[in-house]
């Protein structure tokens, strides 16, 4: 999943992506309710580049999303 942000020199972006913005991402784009507590981070985003997000779905279904920050 790709998201744009801003970004300065050296590929650091202004403010952070949180777990909070990426389930609100998911949201978004599948039409349905994705909560925050369902995507874990050990930190919030700060960088351009490429993540792997590990979710934690209701009924123990665990997963993970390769999230891409890409500079707008």
């Amino acid at each position: 999943m790709v998201i744009k942000v801003k970004a300065g020199e050296a590929g650091k972006i202004f403010g952070s992506v949180t777990n909070a913005a990426i389930a609100a991402e998911l949201s978004a784009r599948y039409n349905t309710e994705f909560d925050k507590h369902w995507v874990t981070l050990d930190s919030p985003l700060k960088r351009l580049g490429v993540y792997k997000v590990a979710l934690n779905l209701p009924g123990g279904v665990k997963g993970e999303i390769v999230v891409k920050l890409e500079a707008e």
